[in-house]
């Protein structure tokens, strides 16, 4: 036997048009809204590339995530840690601001809640619905000049679950 390896050209990569259900919501949302984006932008760092959920606007990054586990802080957790990484490297270099929808099953609780903003303090916003996000995005439209440059809470007044 032998092993055959594969190069894969960087130059002329493009990635799979696979989106998951979230992303092919949110997908219908920005174009509904009139909202401009990219989806499954390619950013390439060396020889390493990065691929992101949306660029919006042309300078925000958005990337989304989800788990219909009963039990969702586990996955969530790991992924806001995976996020985290990711985000570093990419803000090294381009300096984009990161928004995170990320959903659940459940309501995510404010708690739970603080523990992502702890695990991804490079991101600036960090919604966990599609409706707080079409919030925003209504709003950025209407003040299209205004973009948020610190983190902001939108964390609704909602009961705490855990």
């Amino acid at each position: 036997m032998f092993n055959k390896k594969v190069f894969v050209n960087t130059d002329t990569f493009t990635p799979i048009n696979r989106m998951t259900w979230q992303e092919l919501k949110v997908k219908q949302l920005l174009e509904s809204e009139n909202i401009p984006f990219e989806c499954q932008k390619v950013f390439r760092i060396g020889k390493r590339r990065f691929i992101v959920d949306f660029l919006l606007h042309s300078h925000i990054i958005l990337e989304c995530s989800s788990t219909s586990m009963h039990k969702y802080q586990v996955p969530l957790r790991k992924k806001a840690i995976h996020l985290q990484a990711k985000i570093v490297q990419l803000s090294s270099v381009f300096g984009y601001p990161v928004w995170v929808l990320l959903e659940a099953t459940q309501l995510i609780g404010e708690r739970f809640y603080q523990t992502l903003i702890e695990l991804m303090p490079s991101v600036i916003q960090i919604f966990t619905s599609c409706d707080e996000l079409l919030e925003i995005l209504c709003i950025r439209k209407s003040i299209p000049q205004q973009l948020p440059c610190s983190y902001s809470n939108s964390y609704s007044e909602q009961e705490d679950s855990e």
